[in-house]
């Protein structure tokens, strides 16, 4: 019983759709306003309808023509500012509440780590010791290697050159030789002495006519 009289005197309201024109919406205000109900128009920020002062005129005048009781209600305060000043009633109209956002879930706890066993410290003896002993026999025929004193170093890095005396011998044999040969041989003196000759020439001339033959 109480819910049906609440029904009855909750007024009726008219909420304004995205694809809804001017019109529509009168028609719709007319069919809610029989029996003298006061109509709630309700404008969503997002509608796209009743943003300019023409708009909120046309609904205004339209009112009035048909004496329709009708209550703005928005939640932007620009459009209720706008229908204030044209005259219109206006009221807040509560907003949206946004959507609770779910808790987050929280991150898994972290594996457990397991701490690795810490090694015993040895205190026995040193296996080295425990293990048989290896000798390796040293054989006989290794040549033995003269050790080289700091003396005899620079000799072996320069090695005597027992060519050198032989070439300069060799030199000495062809000098002397040479000596020798010049001594020995005999020497000749040729001098070129140049002869002089007198030479004696005579010049003829003779003079001839023309035509005439030269005898």
């Amino acid at each position: 019983m109480n819910e049906a009289r609440a029904a009855v005197r909750r007024p009726p309201a008219v909420v304004v759709r995205d694809d809804d024109t001017l019109a529509e919406v009168l028609d719709r205000i007319r069919a809610a306003a029989t029996g003298g109900h006061t109509v709630h128009l309700i404008v969503p920020v997002e509608s796209p309808l009743l943003l300019t002062a023409n708009e909120f005129r046309s609904l205004r005048a339209a009112l009035d023509d048909e004496r329709l009781p009708v209550i703005v209600r928005t939640s932007d305060p620009l459009r209720l500012k706008l229908g204030e000043r044209l005259g219109l009633q206006t009221a807040a109209a509560p907003r949206r509440k946004a959507p609770a956002r779910p808790p987050a879930a929280s991150p898994p706890p972290p594996p457990p780590v397991v701490a690795e066993p810490e090694a015993e410290a040895y205190s026995g003896p040193d296996p080295v010791l425990l293990w048989p002993a290896q000798v390796t026999p040293v054989a006989d025929d290794v040549p033995a290697v003269d050790e080289v004193t700091p003396a005899q170093e620079p000799a072996r890095r320069n090695p005597p050159r027992r060519w050198l005396p032989m070439a300069l011998l060799l030199a000495l044999l062809v000098v002397g030789a040479a000596f020798l040969f010049r001594a020995l041989t005999p020497q000749v003196i040729v001098r070129y002495v140049p002869r002089t000759q007198a030479i004696s020439a005579a010049i003829v001339f003779d003079a001839t006519t023309d035509g005439q033959p030269l005898d």
